[in-house]
């Protein structure tokens, strides 16, 4: 039985490293690809702005910032993955 908890303890310290080595590189790929829809979410609504009257700009302008307060009010609720899938889902179906 002594034996078997060093080579138990490798593996589970080996195993533990392996997972750390993954999350890095899923939380690099994430933050990346969130930098990559940041850049066209910016660079789509300036090309959106351009073809807009200045009226429609601020309309644009006060829509858009609505919608962004109401993604911000649901991010601080702390919303369980369920409750976020239902909240998916509801949008989804408004549109």
């Amino acid at each position: 039985m002594i034996r078997i908890l060093p080579d138990l303890i490798s593996e589970i310290e080996s195993y533990n490293s392996e997972l750390c080595i993954l999350n890095s590189k899923f939380y690099t790929a994430t933050f990346s690809q969130i930098n990559q829809f940041e850049e066209i979410k910016t660079q789509t609504k300036a090309q959106i702005q351009n073809i807009l009257t200045p009226e429609q700009q601020e309309q644009f302008q006060a829509l858009t910032s609505e919608a962004q307060q109401r993604l911000e009010a649901v991010k601080q609720l702390n919303l369980s993955r369920e409750q976020n899938t239902q909240v998916r889902e509801i949008v989804q179906s408004s549109r």
